[in-house]
């Protein structure tokens, strides 16, 4: 099966942003988690260490540039997925 790829990603009514420091190359809508500096880096579900999801990215980052993050609540996707598939 394919990976899921977000392109557009806003909070949704009632959510909570929170903001960090990009530790590699983040694309919007990805799961995101904290290395081991504190930076966020993308999730990756192949191990135990990579795996705990802190929230999902809201826009593009590269290294050492700040992102903003949805923590909790609903999200708004408007490309990337297609309800009941």
């Amino acid at each position: 099966m394919a990976d899921i790829s977000l392109g557009n990603v806003s909070p949704g009514a009632a959510s909570n942003v929170e903001h960090g420091i990009a530790g590699g190359t983040i694309a919007a809508g990805q799961p995101l988690r904290l290395d081991a500096s504190g930076n966020l880096v993308p999730a990756q579900a192949d191990a135990a260490g990579t795996a705990t999801c802190k929230g999902l990215a809201l826009h593009d980052a590269i290294v050492d540039q700040p992102i903003a993050y949805l923590d909790w609540g609903p999200i708004d996707v408007t490309s990337g997925v297609t309800i009941g598939t």
